[in-house]
C-alpha cells in the first residue's frame, strides 16, 4: 500500500475544488459588472432621452405662447402626450403654475408681495438632487421680465376704478397681510383646520425672513431644524422648489388638498392667477383667493362657465354673473392676469427596464423658455 497516493488524490481534488469556487465567484463578479455597466448606459440613455422630452416640451410651450392664449390653453388642456421610443416610451405633461398659490407670496420683505418681483435671486439650497444649470441668467431675466409684465394687458385692474376703491378693512392691511389672510381661506375652503394655514404660513415665512425670531406660534427657525436628527439652517431666502416644503412640514402636517394647491415661482413674489387655467378641483382656491367673496360652489359654476376658448380680455372674466354682483376691490382683481410666465414640465421615460423621471420649472421671458430648476427621480 502507498498511503501518500491517497493524500496526492485527495489534494488533487482539494485544488480542483478551491479553483471552481474561484471560477464561479469570478464569473458572478463579471456577470455583475457586465449587467451593473449595461443599467449605467440605459440610465444614461434614459436621463438623455427625459432631457430630450423636456426640450420638446420647451418648444411646444414657446410656440404655443407666440401663437396666442387660445394655443397655450389648448396645449396645457392635454392631461398626457407620449410618444414611442426604441425598447421603450417617453410621456410627458405640462402644468401651468398660475392656477395655484405661489408660497412666495408670503414674503414678509416685500410692500408689494401681490404687485412687484422681490429682491431675493431665488437661489436657495435644497435636500433634492437637482440640476441649476442656466439658472442664474434665468432667474435675471425672470426678475426682468416679472417686473415688466405688471404693465401686460391682461393684469385684472380696471382703469375706471379708481386706487380707492377698497373696503375700509382691507384698506388698512399690507399686501403681506393679504398674503396670509388667502392662504387661511383657501384651507378653510378645503375644509381644513385654521391651524394647519397658521402652520404652513408661519413656518413658509420663518424660511424666507433672513431673521432669528420664529414667525407666530408655529415659526420655526434655524435653531429648530438644528435639532432634528438630520440638521439643516433655514435658507433665509425665497423658495426655489415646491420640494423644499419638505424641510418645513411632514406630510401628516400638510395635507394633499392643500399641498395640491401651492406652487413656487423661482424668484418672484408675485402672485398671478390665470383664469383660464383653472380647473375644477381648483375651486376653493379660487374661493380662498377672493377670500371667501365666492364660495366653492359658486368659484365651480364660474369655472365650469368658461368659453372653451378662454377669456380674450381679463374684464371679460369679471363680469362672468358670479362675479358681477360681488363687492371685488381693485386689489382683489389684481391677483388675476391672463399672462402666464411660469411653467411645469414632468417627463416619465422609460427604456427597456429602466425608468427616469425629470421634472423641470420653466420661464417664459417674454422671448424664450428658460429653465429654472430641474428634480431628477420623484413622481411623475
Amino acid at each position: 500500500m502507498h498511503p501518500e497516493r491517497g493524500a496526492a488524490l485527495l489534494t488533487v481534488l482539494l485544488l480542483v475544488a478551491t479553483i471552481s469556487l474561484l471560477a464561479v465567484e469570478l464569473s458572478d463578479k463579471v456577470r455583475f459588472s457586465t449587467q451593473r455597466t449595461l443599467n449605467r448606459v440605459d440610465n444614461d440613455q434614459s436621463f438623455w432621452y427625459a432631457r430630450g422630452g423636456e426640450e420638446l416640451a420647451r418648444a411646444q410651450l414657446q410656440q404655443a405662447l407666440k401663437t396666442g392664449s387660445s394655443a397655450l390653453n389648448t396645449l396645457l388642456a392635454e392631461e398626457n402626450s407620449s410618444f414611442s421610443i426604441d425598447q421603450g416610451e417617453i410621456n410627458y405633461r405640462l402644468e401651468s403654475l398660475h392656477q395655484c398659490f405661489n408660497l412666495n407670496h408670503l414674503n414678509p420683505q416685500s410692500d408689494n408681495a401681490a404687485g412687484s418681483d422681490g429682491d431675493g435671486d431665488g437661489d436657495g439650497d435644497s435636500n433634492d438632487i437637482s440640476d441649476r444649470d442656466d439658472s442664474d441668467q434665468a432667474r435675471t431675466n425672470a426678475d426682468n421680465s416679472n417686473s415688466n409684465s405688471n404693465s401686460d394687458n391682461g393684469i385684472g385692474t380696471d382703469s375706471s376704478e379708481s386706487d380707492n376703491q377698497l373696503d375700509p378693512e382691507q384698506a388698512s392691511k399690507s399686501d403681506h397681510q393679504l398674503a396670509r389672510e388667502r392662504l387661511s381661506y383657501i384651507a378653510a375652503a378645503l375644509e381644513l383646520e385654521p391651524q394647519t394655514a397658521e402652520l404652513l404660513r408661519d413656518r413658509v415665512i420663518d424660511w424666507i425672513d433672513s431673521n432669528r425670531e420664529p414667525s407666530g406660534f408655529s415659526g420655526a427657525e434655524s435653531d429648530f431644524y438644528n435639532g432634528l436628527e438630520l440638521p439643516y439652517h433655514s435658507a433665509d431666502q425665497m423658495l426655489v422648489s415646491k420640494a423644499e416644503i419638505d424641510n418645513l412640514l411632514t406630510d401628516e402636517q400638510l395635507p394633499a388638498s392643500l399641498r395640491d394647491q401651492l406652487c413656487v415661482h423661482p424668484g418672484s413674489q408675485q402672485l398671478r392667477i390665470n383664469p383660464n387655467q383653472l380647473k375644477p378641483g381648483q375651486a376653493g382656491l379660487l374661493s380662498g383667493l377672493l377670500m371667501g367673496k365666492i364660495s366653492s360652489d359658486e368659484a365651480l359654476e364660474l369655472i365650469e362657465a368658461r368659453p372653451l376658448e378662454g377669456y380674450s380680455d381679463i374684464s371679460a372674466f369679471f363680469k362672468e354673473s358670479v362675479l358681477s354682483n360681488k363687492k371685488l376691490t381693485s386689489r382683489d382683481k389684481a391677483i388675476f392676469s391672463l399672462d402666464s410666465r411660469f411653467f411645469r414640465a414632468r417627463v416619465k421615460v422609460r427604456h427597456y427596464d429602466s425608468y427616469f423621471n425629470l421634472t423641470t420649472l420653466l420661464h417664459w421671458d417674454g422671448n424664450q423658455m428658460l429653465p429654472l430648476y430641474r428634480q431628477y427621480g420623484g413622481e411623475f
